[in-house]
C-alpha cells in the first residue's frame, strides 16, 4: 500500500479494498487527523511513529520516539533463536533462588529455557520470541526507562508480559552489580540487535531515521563498540553450549570476526543471510 492509503484505511479502520469498494466521506475529525498527519510526514516523520505502531513477526507493535522503529531484517534474527530453541535438545537448567531485585521481589524456581534480550527498546525481540516459545523465560535489558515502558506496553498487549522480566541497565551493569556470583545461573542464548552506525554517519542519514533516538543507533566511531563489549563479556553469563545471536550491519562481519578471533571463548557458529543476501545475523557458540 502507499502511505496515504496506510493512512486512510488506519483512519477509516478499513482494509484496502475497502477504501476502494465503499463510499467514504472523512467527518471533521478525521479530516484533522489526515491533516496533522500529512503535516507530521512533511518533516519527515516515520509513518510508523505517526500511526503509533507497527507490524513485527506477525504482532502489532506500538512505538513511539522513545525506541527504534522495528525493521523487516531483525526478524531473521528472531527466526534464527525461534529455531535453534526448537532444536535445543539439552536438558534446561535449575537456576533456584533468582534475587528479588530481578524478579519482582518473588523467589522462584524457574527450570525454563532461559534467554537475554540486550537492548530490548520497543521489546520486539523478546515479545515475538516468548510468543512462539511458551516455555521459555526471557530477561529484557535496556539502558532507557522510557523504552522498557514501552517494550512492557508491548509485552501485556501481545500476552507474554507474565514471562518477561524488564531491567533497566546499559548492558551486563546490572547484573555485575547484583550478580558477583552469578547466583542468576546462565542463559541458553543472549541475543541483541545493539546500535552500529558510525557516529559519523548519524548526521547524513535519511530524515526519517533522525527522528529515532541516538542511543539506539549510534556505535561509537567505528560502530563496533557494543560489539566488542557484548562479545568480551557474554561467555561469564552463557551456559555451555549457549549462543549469543547479534544483528550486524552492512560490512560489518570481517570487523567483527577480528572482535572474535581477540577473545578464546566465544568461536563463530553461523553467519545468516537476509532476502538481499546481505550477511545480517552472526551466530557465536560459547563451549
Amino acid at each position: 500500500m502507499t502511505e496515504k492509503e496506510i493512512l486512510l484505511t488506519s483512519i477509516l479502520h478499513c482494509s484496502r479494498s475497502a477504501l476502494y469498494s465503499e463510499d467514504w466521506t472523512l467527518n471533521n475529525e478525521q479530516e484533522k487527523r489526515l491533516f496533522e498527519a500529512l503535516s507530521l510526514r512533511s518533516q519527515g516523520m516515520p509513518l510508523q511513529y505517526i500511526l503509533g505502531e507497527v507490524e513485527f513477526f506477525g504482532l502489532v507493535f506500538k512505538v513511539d520516539k522513545r525506541v527504534l522503529i522495528p525493521r523487516p531484517e531483525t526478524e531473521l534474527l528472531v527466526e534464527a533463536v525461534i529455531r535453534r530453541m526448537k532444536d535445543d535438545r539439552r536438558p534446561p537448567q535449575n537456576v533456584g533462588g533468582r534475587p528479588p531485585e530481578l524478579c519482582g521481589g518473588r523467589r522462584t524456581t524457574d527450570d525454563r529455557r532461559r534467554i537475554l534480550d540486550i537492548g530490548t527498546g520497543s521489546g520486539c525481540i523478546a515479545v515475538s520470541v516468548a510468543k512462539s516459545l511458551p516455555r521459555v523465560r526471557i530477561d529484557a535489558l535496556d539502558v532507557s526507562p522510557e523504552a522498557l515502558a514501552l517494550a512492557k506496553e508491548n509485552a501485556v498487549k501481545n500476552c507474554v508480559d507474565e514471562r518477561i522480566n524488564f531491567i533497566q541497565s546499559d548492558l551486563f551493569f546490572v547484573f555485575n552489580e547484583n550478580n558477583a556470583n552469578n547466583r542468576l545461573g546462565r542463559y541458553d542464548i543472549i541475543i541483541s540487535n545493539p546500535p552500529y552506525v558510525c557516529s559519523h554517519d548519524i548526521a547524513q542519514l535519511q530524515p526519517e531515521v533522525r527522528f529515532e533516538p541516538r542511543v539506539a543507533l549510534d556505535g561509537g566511531s567505528d560502530g563496533l563498540d557494543f560489539y566488542r563489549r557484548l562479545i568480551a563479556e557474554s561467555a561469564r553469563f552463557l551456559r555451555k553450549g549457549g549462543l549469543l545471536f547479534l544483528e550486524i550491519g552492512f560490512g560489518q562481519r570481517k570487523s567483527i570476526e577480528k572482535i572474535i578471533a581477540s577473545q578464546s571463548a566465544l568461536r563463530l557458529s553461523e553467519v545468516i543471510n537476509d532476502y538481499s543476501a546481505i550477511e545480517r545475523v552472526m551466530v557465536l557458540g560459547y563451549g
